[in-house]
């Protein structure tokens, strides 16, 4: 081992490379400090030169690495900053006060990582974290991602905390079959995933490829959310809230719910933490400007979705909504579409503040509650298309608003059940 716990190899160097074959690495360094090569050139007696040359921090054996800097920036280098402990061990990189720039790979094998920061992190396309047993990443400043960068564990939590915007690469939290065979089949077993971002939440990548694969993933942003780029995911469950617009897309069937999350940090002595919670977010859903949501599959909505502004759902399968689906800001659309619409009680609402709403089934029937494009005196139209039947669930239910225009294939209201109206037109 290299320095131990509670008696830290303390340093002050401006680069450092170190490999042991065994024990834990314990180091503690007061000022700015760059992992890379280092070359030594010793003269011998006789005037030869013998050179002695290494790179990277590396740790066989199961012990953990603990590297913190006091006072100053961290940089891994391309190439030869890399860090492992590819045993069992965990890793502990942190910059107390200063930033972290990653050109460079951190592998903690079968172990779980934390990387902290007191001022911002930026990652290269080569800086992947990799931890079976899961990565956590603070920053006081953003966390700033490039298409390339990979989080990832073995079906375990993953969480981005920055004081400051985050821009994505890839979470990946599945579990090692899942991966390996680019399926969904084992979700019940993947990790949780958390980012908070004080600022917005961006793509890094900006492609189709997705960014966050999790069993239930809790995001909360100040800003925006996959404004400029939708933010892709494979998700089972999502809590959502966010200071701005939001642009999603799931690739397959999501759970809107008020989920919390947890994640556990690797302690200054090496060793994994007692689990932490992030608490629920209070909704499923929660945008502070306009919200594009698609689903690949089936949607279930089990705790409120709201937006300010303008919002479109789009569901290739069917819509159970357990909750509110409404958009707060006046005058503002909604739009639904999903293969058939099924509200589960009259206290749901889907509505707007006196804006337009639109609902289209693309091949079933559409059941619904309270449908409400009414705020006071402003009054919205309502437009319902159904390639099946248009009914609702009792003489409790009421569509409301300026207009109405019915589309259906297979009828508007039964005979036990007539369709409950409160418009003009």
């Amino acid at each position: 081992g290299i320095g131990a716990v509670g008696n830290a190899l303390n340093t002050s160097v401006d680069t450092l490379a170190l490999s042991s074959a065994g024990g834990d690495v314990v180091v503690t360094e007061v000022n700015t400090l760059t992992l890379g090569a280092v070359s030594v050139d010793v003269v011998g007696a006789l005037g030869s030169v013998v050179t002695s040359s290494a790179e990277d921090v590396t740790l066989l054996g199961n012990g953990h690495v603990v590297l913190q800097v006091t006072s100053g920036d961290v940089t891994l280098t391309a190439g030869t900053g890399e860090v492992r402990a590819t045993g069992s061990g965990n890793v502990r990189l942190e910059a107390v006060s200063g930033a972290l720039t990653l050109g460079a790979v951190i592998d903690a094998g079968t172990g779980a990582a934390s990387v902290l920061s007191g001022g911002a992190q930026s990652y290269t396309a080569a800086a992947d974290v990799l931890a079976g047993a899961g990565v956590d990443v603070q920053a006081g400043g953003a966390v700033t991602m490039v298409s390339g960068t990979v989080l990832q564990t073995v079906g375990t939590a993953i969480r981005v905390n920055a004081g400051g915007a985050v821009a994505l690469g890839v979470l990946d939290a599945r579990t090692a079959l899942d991966r390996t065979n680019a399926t969904t089949a084992d979700q019940g077993n993947w990790g949780q995933v958390s980012v908070v971002a004080a600022g917005a939440l961006s793509d890094a990548a900006a492609t189709v490829g997705v960014d966050v694969y999790a069993k239930v993933a809790r995001v909360s942003a100040t800003g925006a959310v996959g404004a400029a780029d939708a933010l892709d995911l494979e998700v089972s469950t999502l809590s959502l809230s966010a200071g701005g617009a939001v642009k999603l897309v799931e690739a397959s069937g999501l759970t809107l719910d008020n989920a919390a999350t947890t994640y556990r940090r690797v302690g200054t002595d090496g060793v994994l933490g007692a689990a932490v919670t992030d608490a629920a977010l209070g909704q499923g859903l929660a945008a502070g400007g306009t919200l594009d949501l698609s689903v690949g599959g089936a949607l279930l909505v089990n705790a409120a979705v709201s937006a300010a502004d303008t919002t479109v759902v789009s569901v290739t399968g069917a819509l159970t909504q357990g909750a509110n689906v409404t958009v707060s800001g006046s005058g503002k659309t909604l739009e639904v579409t999903a293969a058939s619409v099924a509200m589960s009680a009259n206290a749901v609402q889907l509505g707007t503040n006196g804006g337009d709403l639109r609902v289209t089934t693309t091949s079933g029937d559409m059941t619904l509650s309270t449908v409400s494009a009414v705020n006071g005196s402003s009054k919205g139209d309502v437009a319902l298309v159904s390639a099946g039947l248009i009914g609702d669930l009792d003489g409790s239910s009421l569509i409301s608003g300026a207009g109405l225009s019915l589309t259906a294939v297979n009828g508007v209201g039964q005979l036990a059940n007539k369709l409950e109206t409160a418009v003009s037109t």
